[in-house]
Formats: C-alpha cells, sequence, structure tokens
C-alpha cells in the first residue's frame, strides 16, 4: 500500500485536486490519499505538516498549488516541478534543500524545473520581485513549500511539489491570480494526476 499526503494552501487548490485523484484512482486499493489544507504561509504549514508526519507513515508527501514566476523564463500556466527548494533564513543566509528523488520520474519534457523560494510574505512589487530573484536565483516563488520540504527531510519522507504558475509575482499578484484560476486548477489536476501515476509505476 502506497500512502500519500497532499497538501495546498487553499481549498480552492485543494479540492479540485481530491476529486480528480479520487476519481482516477478509486479503483486502486492500493493507494490511499490524505489531503490537508495547510492554509497560506509557513507558520501555519509546519504545525499542519510536523503533526501528520510524526503521526502518519506517508510514502510521500506532495505540495499542490499556485506559484508567481520571478523569472522571465516562466508564463503563466506552466507547469513547475521544483528540483530545489529555497528559503533566507531569519540570519539572512539562503538554505537549500536540493530534491534528489526527482531522478526516478519521468516527467513530460514540456513541464519546466527549477528553484522554488518561499517567502514568508508576498511579492508584490517589481522591485521586490527584482530582489528575491537576485537574492535567491530561484525560478518562482509560493509560501508554503521549503518549511514542507524541510519537515520531510527531517523525517526521511520523499517530497514533491507541482506548481502552476498563475502569475509574474507583483503588484496585481491577487487579481491575476483571481482571473487565471480556471487555467490553474485545470492544468494542476491533470497535472497531478500524471505526478501520482508515475510515482505509483516508478
Amino acid at each position: 500500500m502506497i500512502k500519500i499526503l497532499i497538501l495546498a494552501a487553499l481549498s480552492e487548490e485543494l479540492e479540485p485536486v481530491k476529486k480528480k485523484l479520487s476519481s482516477k484512482f478509486s479503483s486502486n486499493p492500493d493507494v490511499v490519499f490524505t489531503f490537508i489544507k495547510t492554509s497560506i504561509g509557513m507558520k501555519n504549514s509546519a504545525k499542519k505538516v510536523k503533526s501528520q508526519v510524526c503521526e502518519n507513515n506517508f510514502d510521500y508527501v506532495i505540495n499542490c498549488g499556485s506559484a508567481g514566476s520571478l523569472s522571465t523564463n516562466l508564463k503563466v500556466g506552466n507547469i513547475f516541478f521544483p528540483t530545489t527548494y529555497k528559503l533566507i533564513n531569519e540570519y539572512g543566509d539562503l538554505e537549500i534543500i536540493t530534491q534528489k528523488e526527482i531522478k526516478k520520474l519521468n516527467m513530460p519534457t514540456h513541464w519546466k524545473i527549477g528553484a522554488l523560494y518561499t517567502s514568508d510574505k508576498p511579492i508584490l512589487t517589481k522591485n521586490d520581485r527584482r530582489e528575491t530573484y537576485r537574492k535567491s536565483d530561484a525560478q518562482a516563488v509560493d509560501m508554503e513549500a521549503f518549511i514542507q520540504a524541510r519537515i520531510c527531510k527531517e523525517y526521511s519522507v520523499p517530497f514533491f511539489s507541482i506548481k502552476i504558475i498563475s502569475d509574474i509575482a507583483d503588484f496585481v499578484t491577487i487579481v491575476k491570480f483571481k482571473r487565471n484560476l480556471k487555467l490553474i486548477i485545470n492544468k494542476l489536476t491533470d497535472a497531478f494526476a500524471l505526478l501520482i501515476k508515475q510515482i505509483i509505476e516508478e
């Protein structure tokens, strides 16, 4: 039996994924999913994820949702699969977690890979975006994945994340997110189902 913990910050991201996976893999009794809405931010996420990972023997933990683009190479609607998770800690040092298990997966060539930076606050100005990219050298930004990756590394649980680029991180981020929500959800559910299939068949 394969036990997989699925994480998303928002119900709008989690519920469609839950519906898709429950339908697509309902005939496979060897795969068991647990779905958790973490809420936005590292603090909210850390407590919920750590309790789940501590109390359950998960084979995989997967974060899903949207991310903002920091790089001109990532466009709205791109599927982004992080190979590295980054955070600038309270001392101003850049922490890096590398995703080693990625080499086992045969991902579609149109998926984008790279570094995902986790910010403790929304990136709302072009200057913040440029500065974040300069300091982190990451292609995309979210607000939860790094702490989840750190917890999973601590407990030796393979961690993956799959993101749909929803906006170019700037002052109209929220407006763009809402406008692109349908596109994000459709791409997210399809990509996530493919990722789960890859994991099961590896």
